[in-house]
Protein backbone atom coordinates (compact mmCIF):
# COMPACT_ATOMS: atom_id res chain seq x y z
CA UNK A 1 0.00 0.00 0.00
CA UNK A 2 1.52 3.28 -1.22
CA UNK A 3 3.90 2.07 -2.98
CA UNK A 4 4.51 2.13 -6.54
CA UNK A 5 4.19 -0.41 -8.89
CA UNK A 6 6.81 -1.91 -11.05
CA UNK A 7 5.55 -0.87 -14.32
CA UNK A 8 7.29 -2.19 -18.12
CA UNK A 9 6.66 1.26 -19.82
CA UNK A 10 9.59 3.35 -18.98
CA UNK A 11 7.85 7.51 -17.99
CA UNK A 12 8.89 9.78 -21.46
CA UNK A 13 11.86 11.99 -19.98
CA UNK A 14 14.11 9.14 -19.08
CA UNK A 15 15.24 9.45 -23.25
CA UNK A 16 15.09 13.17 -22.83
CA UNK A 17 19.15 12.72 -21.70
CA UNK A 18 20.13 9.98 -23.79
CA UNK A 19 22.15 10.99 -27.28
CA UNK A 20 23.59 8.55 -29.22
CA UNK A 21 26.74 8.80 -31.24
CA UNK A 22 28.37 6.67 -33.89
CA UNK A 23 31.95 5.93 -33.66
CA UNK A 24 33.79 5.69 -36.99
CA UNK A 25 35.22 1.55 -37.21
CA UNK A 26 38.51 2.97 -38.89
CA UNK A 27 39.43 5.05 -35.55
CA UNK A 28 39.00 1.81 -33.43
CA UNK A 29 40.10 -1.02 -35.16
CA UNK A 30 39.31 -4.13 -33.49
CA UNK A 31 37.76 -3.51 -29.59
CA UNK A 32 38.40 -6.35 -27.23
CA UNK A 33 37.08 -4.54 -23.93
CA UNK A 34 35.57 -1.41 -23.69
CA UNK A 35 33.61 0.01 -20.66
CA UNK A 36 32.68 3.56 -19.37
CA UNK A 37 34.52 5.46 -16.40
CA UNK A 38 31.61 8.05 -16.22
CA UNK A 39 33.12 10.41 -18.14
CA UNK A 40 34.14 8.62 -21.41
CA UNK A 41 34.05 5.60 -23.16
CA UNK A 42 37.42 3.44 -22.59
CA UNK A 43 39.12 0.38 -24.80
CA UNK A 44 41.32 -1.70 -25.77
CA UNK A 45 42.57 -1.93 -29.35
CA UNK A 46 44.66 -3.32 -31.70
CA UNK A 47 44.43 0.38 -33.62
CA UNK A 48 48.35 0.65 -33.76
CA UNK A 49 50.16 -0.25 -36.46
CA UNK A 50 52.33 -2.18 -34.21
CA UNK A 51 50.14 -4.05 -32.54
CA UNK A 52 51.09 -7.74 -32.56
CA UNK A 53 48.69 -10.23 -34.33
CA UNK A 54 44.68 -10.24 -32.85
CA UNK A 55 45.82 -8.42 -30.01
CA UNK A 56 44.50 -5.43 -28.11
CA UNK A 57 47.47 -4.17 -26.18
CA UNK A 58 46.72 -0.29 -25.65
CA UNK A 59 44.00 1.43 -23.68
CA UNK A 60 42.11 4.11 -25.24
CA UNK A 61 39.53 6.99 -25.07
CA UNK A 62 36.58 9.02 -26.18
CA UNK A 63 35.06 11.65 -24.38
CA UNK A 64 31.74 12.27 -23.98
CA UNK A 65 30.30 13.86 -27.68
CA UNK A 66 33.08 11.94 -29.60
CA UNK A 67 34.24 15.33 -30.78
CA UNK A 68 37.92 14.39 -31.49
CA UNK A 69 38.83 10.83 -32.48
CA UNK A 70 40.44 8.23 -29.67
CA UNK A 71 43.42 9.46 -27.43
CA UNK A 72 46.29 6.84 -26.60
CA UNK A 73 45.74 6.79 -22.74
CA UNK A 74 48.57 3.88 -22.42
CA UNK A 75 50.70 2.38 -24.49
CA UNK A 76 51.26 -1.45 -23.38
CA UNK A 77 55.39 -1.81 -24.13
CA UNK A 78 54.27 -5.74 -24.37
CA UNK A 79 52.68 -5.42 -28.46
CA UNK A 80 51.56 -9.27 -28.30
CA UNK A 81 49.31 -8.63 -24.86
CA UNK A 82 45.71 -8.24 -24.36
CA UNK A 83 44.06 -5.77 -22.62
CA UNK A 84 41.02 -7.83 -21.55
CA UNK A 85 39.01 -6.76 -18.96
CA UNK A 86 38.42 -2.57 -17.64
CA UNK A 87 36.74 -0.44 -15.07
CA UNK A 88 36.81 2.82 -14.52
CA UNK A 89 35.29 5.97 -12.68
CA UNK A 90 35.34 9.22 -13.30
CA UNK A 91 38.75 9.04 -14.65
CA UNK A 92 40.77 6.35 -12.76
CA UNK A 93 40.86 3.12 -14.65
CA UNK A 94 41.65 -0.40 -13.68
CA UNK A 95 42.73 -2.86 -16.01
CA UNK A 96 43.81 -6.21 -17.21
CA UNK A 97 46.22 -7.43 -19.34
CA UNK A 98 47.12 -11.00 -20.69
CA UNK A 99 50.08 -12.50 -22.97
CA UNK A 100 48.67 -14.09 -26.25
CA UNK A 101 51.26 -17.30 -26.24
CA UNK A 102 49.47 -18.76 -23.55
CA UNK A 103 51.48 -18.37 -20.62
CA UNK A 104 49.68 -18.66 -17.58
CA UNK A 105 49.91 -15.16 -16.31
CA UNK A 106 47.63 -11.46 -16.42
CA UNK A 107 48.97 -7.88 -14.95
CA UNK A 108 46.34 -5.65 -12.76
CA UNK A 109 46.85 -1.95 -13.78
CA UNK A 110 45.68 1.09 -11.96
CA UNK A 111 45.81 4.33 -13.76
CA UNK A 112 44.76 6.96 -10.94
CA UNK A 113 42.90 9.94 -11.79
CA UNK A 114 44.84 12.89 -13.19
CA UNK A 115 48.04 10.61 -13.52
CA UNK A 116 50.17 9.73 -16.42
CA UNK A 117 51.29 6.25 -15.74
CA UNK A 118 49.88 3.09 -14.50
CA UNK A 119 50.46 1.35 -11.78
CA UNK A 120 50.80 -2.11 -11.57
CA UNK A 121 48.85 -3.62 -8.36
CA UNK A 122 48.99 -7.56 -8.78
CA UNK A 123 50.59 -9.99 -10.77
CA UNK A 124 50.15 -13.53 -11.20
CA UNK A 125 52.58 -15.79 -9.74
CA UNK A 126 52.63 -18.24 -12.58
CA UNK A 127 52.52 -21.59 -10.63
CA UNK A 128 51.25 -24.49 -12.67
CA UNK A 129 48.73 -25.23 -9.45
CA UNK A 130 47.39 -21.64 -9.29
CA UNK A 131 44.33 -20.54 -11.27
CA UNK A 132 45.14 -17.71 -13.51
CA UNK A 133 41.47 -16.73 -13.78
CA UNK A 134 41.92 -12.83 -14.14
CA UNK A 135 40.93 -11.33 -11.20
CA UNK A 136 37.44 -9.78 -11.06
CA UNK A 137 37.81 -5.78 -9.49
CA UNK A 138 35.74 -2.82 -8.93
CA UNK A 139 37.14 0.89 -8.89
CA UNK A 140 35.24 3.53 -6.85
CA UNK A 141 36.23 6.68 -6.31
CA UNK A 142 40.41 6.18 -4.62
CA UNK A 143 39.73 3.00 -3.89
CA UNK A 144 40.30 -0.35 -6.22
CA UNK A 145 39.59 -3.92 -4.70
CA UNK A 146 39.97 -7.09 -6.90
CA UNK A 147 40.16 -10.90 -6.36
CA UNK A 148 43.04 -13.42 -7.32
CA UNK A 149 44.40 -16.25 -6.22
CA UNK A 150 48.22 -16.89 -5.10
CA UNK A 151 50.39 -19.33 -3.53
CA UNK A 152 50.36 -19.76 0.03
CA UNK A 153 52.59 -21.95 2.29
CA UNK A 154 50.14 -24.84 2.14
CA UNK A 155 48.69 -24.11 -1.22
CA UNK A 156 46.96 -22.08 -3.59
CA UNK A 157 44.83 -19.34 -2.00
CA UNK A 158 42.18 -17.67 -3.13
CA UNK A 159 42.22 -13.47 -1.77
CA UNK A 160 40.21 -10.37 -1.99
CA UNK A 161 42.89 -7.28 -2.04
CA UNK A 162 42.04 -3.33 -2.09
CA UNK A 163 44.49 -0.61 -2.49
CA UNK A 164 43.05 3.14 -1.74
CA UNK A 165 45.15 6.51 -3.05
CA UNK A 166 47.39 8.26 -2.46
CA UNK A 167 49.84 5.46 -2.09
CA UNK A 168 48.19 2.90 -3.66
CA UNK A 169 49.58 -0.08 -1.56
CA UNK A 170 48.05 -3.31 -2.15
CA UNK A 171 46.69 -5.13 0.97
CA UNK A 172 45.36 -8.48 1.53
CA UNK A 173 41.62 -7.95 3.45
CA UNK A 174 40.72 -12.04 3.33
CA UNK A 175 42.73 -14.77 2.42
CA UNK A 176 41.52 -18.50 2.57
CA UNK A 177 42.77 -21.76 1.31
CA UNK A 178 41.18 -21.42 -2.92
CA UNK A 179 40.48 -25.42 -2.08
Amino acid sequence: PGAPSPTATPRGDLLAEMEVFRLEPELTDTIYEFASDGESIIFSSGLAEDAGPDAAPDLWRVRAGFETPPALLWRNPERDHTIVKLAGDLGMIAFVDVPLDGSRAWNLWLIPRHADEPILLDTHPGDVDVSSLVPSFSVHEEAVAWTAFDRGPNGPVSQLLWARAPDWEPVVAVKRPAA
